[in-house]
């Protein structure tokens, strides 16, 4: 083999290890990660009733599916907004009521043994009728985190 080869194999097997390094790290990394947080992406125009169940509105957004209720946390980032949320249990029936409005942050202390899962509603304080291009924006005014 001539050096230019050998030179070849020695740099390829040092940029192959380290590439196996770095995706070792970058998973020990998201494990490490407890939490996940909830997209903006999971809210569509609409709201739930006095019973938990979804129903049509314009004035509100709501989570497209049930969030896990373990960890739940919400962080308001800005005071436009204000929120409820529902609990339910591992049917996906209703626990409780859904809550009046919060206007500050959310922390889940500890949660009743049969909640499970949690809807969130979001409602704009200034804005009487929310458009589907308006979601993405009144959902990142809260960040909403979750164990994983």
């Amino acid at each position: 083999m001539s050096n230019i080869t050998i030179k070849n194999v020695i740099i390829g097997a040092v940029l192959l290890i380290l590439a196996a390094t770095v995706a070792i790290l970058a998973v020990k990394l998201n494990d490490s990660v407890t939490t996940k947080t909830i997209s903006s992406l999971s809210f569509k125009v609409g709201g739930l009733d006095e019973d938990g169940f979804e129903v049509k509105s314009d004035s509100t957004i709501v989570s497209k599916n049930f969030i896990s209720a373990d960890g739940l946390k919400i962080e308001l980032k800005d005071g436009k907004v204000r929120y409820k949320i529902a609990f339910y249990d591992k049917n996906k029936k209703l626990v409780g009521e859904v809550s009046e409005y919060y206007v500050s942050d959310y922390e889940a202390e500890e949660l009743a043994a049969n909640i499970v899962y949690a809807k969130i509603v979001i409602e704009p304080t200034a804005d009487a009728e929310v458009s589907w291009t308006e979601v993405r924006k009144y959902a990142s005014m809260l960040t909403i985190t979750v164990n994983r």
